[in-house]
Order: C-alpha cells, then structure tokens, then sequence
C-alpha cells in the first residue's frame, strides 16, 4: 500500500512538471536529486562537474517530461537522461574525444587482484575510477556499472565497437596499475 501511495504522488508530482508548475518541479527536483547527483558523481572529475551534469539532466528532464511513458519506470527514465547528461557533458567540453585513444604502457596483470578488491571499499574504488582519464572513467561506468554492451556503448558515444573495447581494456589496465601504486603490491 505504501509503494502505491508513493507512485500515487510521484505521478501528481510528474503531472504537474508536465503543466509546467515550479512546485511540482521543486517537488521533483528534491525528490531526485540524489538520485541524479549519485549517477552523474561516476562519470565526473569533481563535484562541479557533477552538479553541471545534474542541472543538464533536470533540464532534460523538466523540457521532455511530457514524453514520459507513465507505464514506464519513472527511474529508468530519468537514470537514461543522467547518462547521456555526462556524456554531452564531455561532447560539450571536447574532453571525452580528446582522450579515446591513447597509448598506454602494458601493465603486468595483478596477481592477487581480487584479494585486493575484495578489501577495498566502494568509496576506495570509486575515486580510483575519478583519477582515469574521461573516456576510460566513461567506458568503465558504462560497461561495467550500467550494464550496456559494445553494441549500445558505440552508439551512445559515436565511436566504433572496437574504439569502445579498446577503451574499457585500457580502462582496466590502468585501474590495475592505480591499484598496484596507491596500496603497494606487487607482482609474485
């Protein structure tokens, strides 16, 4: 009952964005900040670039509520709209296709890799994440945080399939070495 009641007022609350009226928009707007703030902080650098990505996606939001499917998934919509905010974030600024493809030296896999992952925190492998380069730090969250596929990643982004596998290879080779310098291990 409780989870009807809630939809209920998410659905008051989306009819009015629709008619255009600030208080439903406040409403949504505090209803899905965090929501919006957690998805856009993955593919950032810094806190600004979050709350620019997060105000980009409510624009989104507030200019196309009206082609929301109510038999939708009013998350999955929104949490769509927040991905491609980071990646126009990065179209806009050129900081994405700047950095897609660049050498990079061939690390020695980790030995003990899952031991270690295993002992770090969310936090720990997040800012880890922060500190890749914006294409690899787009392609990790991508592939391995959002779930799409090649397929999709490619076409999100503009990029050929392989662009984006070579990517997220390069991604986690240098997430490894990250690893390997900030908590000391080495190879046995």
């Amino acid at each position: 009952m409780e989870a009807t009641s809630e939809s209920k007022k998410l659905e008051h609350i989306v009819q009015g964005c629709v008619q255009h009226k600030n208080r439903s928009q406040k409403q949504l707007y505090k209803l899905f900040y965090g929501f919006g703030y957690g998805i856009c902080n993955k593919y950032a650098s810094s806190k600004e670039e979050t709350e620019e990505m997060v105000h980009n996606g409510f624009l989104r939001i507030f200019k196309n509520i009206d082609t929301y499917d109510v038999k939708r998934s009013f998350k999955t919509w929104t949490r769509r709209i927040y991905i491609n905010s980071a990646i126009d974030y990065y179209r806009k600024y050129g900081q994405y296709n700047s950095a897609i493809i660049t050498d990079e030296p061939d690390y020695n896999d980790l030995k003990s890799d899952e031991d270690v992952l295993s002992k770090m925190t969310v936090k720990e492998i997040m800012r880890l994440i922060k500190q890749l380069s914006p294409a690899y730090r787009v392609a990790i969250n991508l592939y391995v945080v959002e779930g799409f596929n090649h397929r999709e990643i490619a076409a999100m982004l503009k990029i050929s399939e392989g662009t984006s596998k070579s990517n997220l290879s390069k991604a986690r080779q240098k997430l490894k070495q990250l690893i390997k310098d900030n908590y000391l291990i080495r190879d046995v």
